[in-house]
């Protein structure tokens, strides 16, 4: 991820190339802005997470759907967008673990007859549900 200020000098070009310029952001690490300056910031994962996201067993057996996106937001820092009256309570089984998230979600959403895509950072599942 490139991170630069929105205005001043660059910013237009940064924005019309787009240039990695800015900067430069790895997994687990976060930008602030402050005083003018862009500063790299470690990110640590969440405390109640047991490590990063492929040590954690995504393992599910007549799991509701809308509990393996709040794991999965948990364990990637992301955040999922989903109806719960029509997705949410989809029941699921399935055995997730060692999947890259985008193959996660594909499977998910297959299960419960729905699709995603990715919207302004949120990822934001819709469809027909189980019913």
């Amino acid at each position: 991820v490139s991170v630069y200020k929105a205005s001043g000098d660059g910013a237009k070009t940064a924005r019309a190339d787009r240039s990695l310029k800015g900067l430069l952001l790895s997994a687990h690490e976060r930008a602030m802005y402050t005083r003018n300056r862009i500063v790299r910031m470690s990110r640590q994962p969440d405390a109640q997470a047991p490590g990063a996201a492929p040590e954690m067993a995504f393992e599910y057996e007549e799991t509701p759907v809308g509990e393996i996106f709040s794991d999965l937001e948990r364990m990637y820092g992301i955040s999922i967008v989903y109806d719960q009256a029509v997705i949410g309570k989809c029941p699921v089984t399935a055995s997730l673990t060692g999947e890259p998230l985008n193959e996660k979600l594909k499977l998910l959403c297959k299960a419960v007859r729905a699709g995603y895509e990715t919207v302004n950072g949120e990822i934001v599942v819709s469809g027909k549900g189980c019913e």
